[in-house]
């Protein structure tokens, strides 16, 4: 039972230097500092362009796997089967084949 309380006194005794310590050392402080301000701020501005970029980016990664998945034939409702990208569009969105030759 001496050993439960000599512990528990040392263990009191530590705790109660910690507080002294800290205390002590809290006088040192300047009572206004911008540091936690900027250090925030500059945490806010990290966290809104990594949001954003995972906003932008994460859609234009599915899509571009979507397109590389579907890329073979498809079929669309006004015209024949094409492979996507493989007509190029005129200006008015008409299709020019590459095979056939203007006269």
């Amino acid at each position: 039972m001496s050993e439960n309380r000599a512990r528990r006194d040392t263990t009191l005794d530590a705790l109660e230097a910690l507080h002294k310590d800290v205390e002590r050392r809290s006088f040192s402080l300047p009572t206004f500092s911008l540091s936690p301000f900027v250090i925030g701020w500059w945490n806010y501005i990290k966290f809104g362009v990594c949001l954003f970029l995972d906003l932008l980016l994460l859609p234009v990664n599915a899509i571009i796997f979507l397109r590389n998945l579907f890329s073979r034939q498809v079929a669309l409702p006004f015209g024949p089967r094409v492979a996507i990208g493989s007509t190029p569009l005129t200006g008015f969105g008409e299709e020019r084949h590459p095979r056939s030759h203007s006269r």
